[in-house]
């Protein structure tokens, strides 16, 4: 009991002695291994729960019990002192594994945020439920996903595995998810490989951009989250997988479904737990708590001395509609505090938000032509039609610049002979 007893201590003092400039991830995973393996203790907290008695061992094995009341009231403030000094430490080991996670890059601000948060911590508590994140590009789907995976922070040693799907080869779909067995196919590996279903075991998949999934690979990927087993390709016994799912889109998957572009057994299947995050356009709330958080982080990394911004540059800032979201609003701090210098960040050092409004401005100064606006009399083709024009007929960029397929603006325009087209 007294071996037991003294590792506990050790492995406080081991969390109380760690040095600041040593604070990695991978000292709290490594901490977190060992509590389990020695003494089967789960998280930080329950070594400090689990420690009823301070250990003191004298050169004749005196107990605590026997000493004098003085003596046992001193070794208990000293303990109680060590355990704070451990308390302390201990958050200070979760915020840094936060930020080095980027758990704290898009706020929790707002009222909407906030149930945001409450509802990845409901979710972090039960792994078999799949979880749908949607959201417009840059507004934080894969922080939420890691916050639903990482919870508290408590458990740091679960994998958390992300794929792009939009990058996903549909000939080699199977083997990378589900891996391959020794000569499954020419080229493969003499002793097979793992897939990620594997490698992510007991922990969580992320899948990103779920919406760019081609039909013929999403019952695939329906099978295993039914059946929670799979076959390795060449593979004739049935693997396990005792993963969580996590998914994210950026576009309307109901509207997906609709359109025969997704299939309805999935998307139900997916959505048993939801989120949608909002944009930051509809939560101007976080927008200047966020805006001086990246501005205090970016000033200590460059060396510069801004601490806050002038009111005309908050206005700036509020009244911009942030179409790239938090990503944007990143970047925009990122290089405003690198090209500039001050005290307070002022509106001629957003340049880049004032340029954006500008070609904004004029892109709704910009006429479509009778001929084509009466047909097209929704807000979605007058916004292709312009900038169509505003690109001189070019297909391909104004793909690039509406986010869309070259198909999808040549069928848009194709029964207007009228409107020049460009490859």
């Amino acid at each position: 009991m007294k071996d037991k007893e003294k590792t506990k201590q050790q492995l406080i003092d081991e969390i109380v002695n760690l040095r600041e400039k040593n604070l990695r991830l991978e000292n709290l995973v490594e901490i977190n291994k060992r509590i389990k393996q020695v003494i089967g203790i789960n998280s930080f907290n329950e070594i400090l729960d689990n420690i009823q008695e301070p250990v003191i061992i004298t050169n004749n094995q005196e107990s605590t019990t026997e000493r004098k009341p003085k003596e046992q009231e001193l070794v208990k403030r000293e303990v109680e002192f060590a355990t704070r000094k451990a308390q302390q430490k201990i958050i200070r080991l979760k915020k840094v594994a936060a930020q080095q996670l980027g758990l704290e890059e898009i706020g929790f601000y707002s009222e909407s945020m906030s149930q945001i948060y409450q509802l990845s911590q409901r979710y972090y508590l039960d792994r078999s439920i799949p979880v749908l994140i949607q959201g417009e590009t840059g507004t934080g789907k894969e922080i939420v996903a890691k916050l639903i995976h990482y919870g508290d922070l408590k458990e740091m040693d679960q994998p958390f595995v992300d794929i792009n799907c939009a990058a996903l080869s549909p000939s080699l779909f199977e083997s990378e998810l589900f891996g391959y067995e020794a000569g499954a196919f020419t080229g493969s590996l003499a002793k097979g490989q793992k897939g990620k279903f594997d490698i992510a075991d007991g922990g969580t998949i992320f899948l990103d951009e779920i919406s760019e999934l081609p039909l013929e690979l999403q019952v695939k990927l329906l099978r295993v989250i039914q059946e929670k087993q799979f076959y390795r390709v060449g593979g004739l016994k049935k693997v396990k997988a005792d993963v969580r799912i996590i998914c994210a889109t950026n576009k309307d998957l109901n509207q997906a479904v609709v359109e025969d572009k997704f299939r309805d057994d999935l998307y139900y299947r997916l959505k048993v737990g939801y989120i949608n995050i909002p944009p930051l356009r509809e939560r101007k709330e976080d927008i200047l708590p966020l805006a001086r958080m990246y501005l205090q982080e970016y000033s200590r990394q460059k060396g510069k001395s801004f601490q806050e911004f002038d009111p005309k540059a908050a206005d700036i800032l509020l009244s911009y509609a942030w179409p790239g979201n938090i990503r944007e609003l990143k970047n925009v701090i990122e290089v405003s505090v690198f090209m500039h210098n001050g005290i307070k960040l002022k509106p001629e050092h957003l340049e880049f938000v004032s340029h954006c409004e500008d070609r904004m401005c004029r892109k709704t100064e910009i006429q479509c032509p009778e001929a084509i606006k009466k047909p097209y009399n929704n807000l979605v083709d007058e916004l292709l039609f312009r900038t169509l024009e505003e690109n001189k007929g070019n297909i391909s960029r104004t793909a690039r610049a509406l986010g869309i397929s070259r198909n999808t603006v040549y069928k848009k325009v194709k029964e207007y002979k009228n409107a020049p087209l460009k490859n």
